[in-house]
């Protein structure tokens, strides 16, 4: 996982790699927390990714407020679904 890179037109999200292990394709929702240098939660952010059965996936979540990325020093999975 990278945390809070901004991508080739300057949007600012965090990279997750999912892992299917299952036997089906599936559909998954990654919840982020991006946080500073304190612990403190600056903003969050949720993206779904299709996912084949025993295959992974990478996804770019995106922070719902892009204006505090300078100070996120932290990014954590809350959930995946």
């Amino acid at each position: 996982m990278s945390c809070a890179g901004k991508d080739k037109s300057g949007h600012s999200a965090a990279t997750v790699k999912v892992r299917n292990r299952s036997g089906a394709a599936d559909t998954y929702l990654v919840d982020m927390s991006f946080q500073d240098r304190d612990g403190s939660t600056l903003t969050t952010g949720r993206a779904d990714v299709r996912v084949p059965a025993g295959k992974s996936r990478t996804v770019r979540v995106p922070l719902d407020d892009p204006s505090v990325s300078g100070t996120v020093v932290r990014c954590e999975v809350v959930s995946v679904l």
